[in-house]
């Protein structure tokens, strides 16, 4: 692991069981939404009530230098990340991915166009890991899509949202070992665009064991790609 710089600087309504509409509960409505919203309004990061994500951990983000890290997995020709899955990094996806501060995706994303370039990789186009609609619909966004779309900006190149789509669901990969997780994906994804000749950039947020990298170039090689290369915000290792 190699340590480098970055540049990258109406009156509120009730309704009864009954179905009657009270208006004189509101005010208890309001002052309950405010305090819940006080006592949940903690920092991902630091723990302190400025929001879910304060501006203080969004500048140790932004500011905090990358840590290239280079993995290789079956089908991938590599693998290169901006940190370490712990701490700051572990934080911030988690805060993008379960809390909605879709903000972060920024900082996360300009963070590894950084790291990116300094490892001099070309290629044509950007596609982040998808997810299954249904979970997608439920969240709101993919937040691999949202990181991708900074890489892709910053080299100008194009981001294919919908290149490559998850037509399975699948369990949850935490609790899976590695030969779980390649079983649990397998057949999952299937490419939506003509990528003969490509080089293509697998964009994740975070890579465990590689199995999830793995299945999308598997499905990826079908359509000739020149080659496939992966890249996450944190690495496990």
């Amino acid at each position: 692991m190699t340590t480098l710089g970055r540049d990258i600087t109406t009156p509120a309504r009730t309704v009864t069981a009954a179905g009657a509409t009270r208006e004189e509960d509101a005010p208890l409505r309001s002052a309950a939404g405010l305090l819940g919203g006080l006592f949940r309004a903690r920092c991902h990061h630091c723990g302190k009530q400025r929001g879910a994500w304060c501006a203080d951990c969004q500048a140790l983000v932004e500011n905090t230098p990358v840590s290239v890290t280079l993995r290789t997995t079956p089908q991938v020709d590599m693998v290169v990340g901006s940190g370490v899955y712990e701490t700051l990094l572990r934080d911030a996806i988690r805060a993008l991915k379960y809390q909605n501060v879709r903000a972060l995706a920024v900082p996360l994303g300009d963070r590894l166009a950084h790291t990116l370039k300094l490892m001099g990789w070309q290629f044509d186009v950007v596609v982040p890991v998808p997810l299954y609609a249904a979970r997608q619909k439920e969240r709101g966004y993919n937040q691999s899509a949202l990181i991708g779309a900074r890489v892709a900006a910053a080299f100008g190149i194009p981001l294919l949202a919908d290149g490559l789509v998850r037509v399975r669901d699948t369990v949850s990969q935490v609790e899976l070992d590695a030969e779980a997780r390649h079983t649990n994906l397998e057949g999952a994804f299937v490419v939506r665009s003509a990528l003969v000749g490509q080089r293509v950039l697998l964009v994740d947020d975070v890579m465990t064991t590689g199995a999830t990298l793995s299945e999308c170039a598997t499905a990826l090689r079908r359509v000739a790609p020149t080659a496939i290369y992966g890249a996450v915000v944190a690495s496990t290792d």
